[in-house]
């Protein structure tokens, strides 16, 4: 194979690709800006991998493969024999196609492409990880899929908007991170995996009421204004943590959950829903503007610096806590009556 970086910033022109089966790591050729060509031998078979080997490259426009066993080109764009799937585009291409004989675009297949625009995947059955991660389409139309495959639109810095979300039931790892999507609606989701809108810092609007499992730094210092995941019962570390303009969140009953999970978020409202078990160390660390946190009954521990620096909270619910973890509610200077009958007997 032909590792990370091997060949990057040279000024290679066109590159021809001996037979056999192997992969071309990501950024490979990262910032050939004179390349042009990428000639296939015979028997040259890629293996898939997660981003473009040819990323910055400005001028790559064009896959050549004569007499290729495996594949076929149309207008510079490297597809399979059979023309089902979509292998690979060229960087450059500002707007591409699709045949409606292809059904599935392999991983990384439109990573770190010109593209401009909306592009039309609703005839896509299948899309690998990364596809377009990197990409500046501008809107995405999906269709069948039922999974947002990990890293998809990761780095999609001009994605505004993704249509035709209703199949969807998981949302994979770092699938829309640093992305410009503005407002994401999943019907029908039950799974956000880990950083999967980190960073994002247009999205203000997220509508997902059955998930049920949010993975660690899913949201952090994304632009979220309210949250409603009523349904969640495992929440992942650092799931909101650094989210500046989140004002209330409403979770299920969750008995998972990671450290810092609010820390250093503007939330001033959270309720937690029946079931809940704990409450994490750190979840609401240094939260000055943190107004009212609402527990059921039966949380059975409150972890260490959970409420730290929560300076307005004035009150908690601790009916049923057993345990409460070292400075747990250090400097909540607001904070004034508590009932510790159950965790002290």
């Amino acid at each position: 194979g032909i590792g990370e970086n091997a060949l990057a910033g040279t000024s290679i022109m066109n590159i021809v690709l001996p037979d056999g089966e192997y992969a071309i790591s990501e950024n490979a050729f990262s910032g050939c800006k004179k390349l042009i060509n990428v000639v296939l031998g015979a028997k040259t078979v890629l293996k898939e991998g997660k981003g473009s080997p040819f990323t910055g490259c400005d001028s790559f426009v064009n896959y050549v493969a004569e007499g290729s066993t495996a594949y076929s080109v149309v207008d510079g764009v490297l597809y399979s024999k059979d023309g089902k799937t979509l292998v690979a585009a060229p960087t450059a291409k500002s707007g591409i196609t699709i045949p409606s004989t292809v059904k599935n675009i392999a991983s990384g297949a439109l990573a770190s492409t010109k593209l401009t625009g909306t592009l039309d995947l609703r005839g896509i059955e299948t899309i690998g990880e990364y596809a377009l991660a990197g990409s500046t389409v501008s809107s995405v139309k999906l269709g069948a899929i039922t999974e947002i495959p990990a890293g998809l639109f990761r780095s999609c810095r001009q994605l505004v908007s993704v249509g035709g979300l209703e199949n969807v039931t998981k949302v994979g790892d770092y699938a829309f991170m640093y992305s410009a999507i503005t407002s994401i609606e999943l019907p029908n989701a039950e799974v956000i995996g880990d950083y999967a809108f980190k960073d994002c810092k247009k999205l203000s609007v997220v509508s997902a009421v059955e998930v049920n499992e949010i993975g660690k730094y899913a949201f952090e210092g994304s632009a979220v204004k309210s949250v409603d995941f009523a349904c969640a019962t495992v929440v992942g570390e650092r799931a909101f943590a650094n989210t500046s303009s989140l004002v209330s969140a409403n979770l299920g009953g969750v008995t998972e959950m990671g450290e810092y999970l609010f820390a250093s978020s503007s939330v001033k409202n959270v309720t937690f829903g029946a079931g809940t078990k704990l409450v994490s160390d750190y979840a609401f660390y240094g939260i000055r503007n943190l107004e009212s946190v609402d527990l059921p009954n039966g949380v059975e521990s409150i972890g260490a610096f959970a409420f730290s620096g929560a300076g307005k909270l004035s009150a908690i619910n601790l009916c049923g806590t057993k345990t409460i973890g070292e400075y747990a509610f250090l400097n909540a200077a607001s904070l004034k009556n508590v009932d510790l009958s159950t965790v002290v007997k």
